[in-house]
């Protein structure tokens, strides 16, 4: 998650929520600390990283085409008042692809700076989610040579 909430607009808030969204590419029962950035980069964290917007979990839920690593660029991520957006390279989302949107318990999370919590130890999620990235991403524009889509609630889930 690691960008600054003025990076991305969201508003701070202090008060722990009752569920937590982590969003992932991959199925699995426990989420395990790992490193979000390389582990040169000082600010790296060996953590669970989690949002308390379903959008923000919904965004970081996406899967990717396979690539050449040279030509990897993730996604970036941005926030205006109440809207998640995603600017990404158009040939990068698999909109076609399962991923997962885990609901966390929030005891093992702490937040630094009120917007991204991360925990340092093994979390269970309480409900996954199977979703569908061509579900809950709404294309908007092409700027340069990435797609922007903004990211609503609704999220398929194919075995509902």
């Amino acid at each position: 998650m690691g960008a600054a909430p003025s990076a991305i607009g969201m508003r701070e808030v202090r008060e722990t929520p009752s569920v937590l969204y982590h969003g992932s590419p991959y199925c699995f029962d426990e989420a395990l600390p790992s490193f979000t950035t390389p582990i040169t980069d000082p600010e790296c964290r060996r953590a669970v990283y989690a949002s308390r917007e379903r959008r923000v979990g919904l965004a970081f839920a996406l899967g990717y085409r396979s690539i050449e690593r040279s030509d990897f660029r993730r996604a970036r991520l941005w926030c205006s008042q109440d809207e998640v957006f995603v600017a990404v390279r158009a040939d990068l989302i698999d909109l076609d692809a399962e991923s997962f949107l885990y609901q966390m318990p929030p005891t093992t999370f702490r937040t630094e700076n009120g917007w991204e919590w991360l925990s340092t130890t093994k979390v269970v999620p309480l409900h996954r989610e199977t979703v569908r990235a061509g579900a809950f991403l709404n294309f908007i524009a092409v700027v340069d040579d990435e797609f922007v889509y903004a990211v609503n609630e609704h999220a398929y889930d194919p075995f509902a």
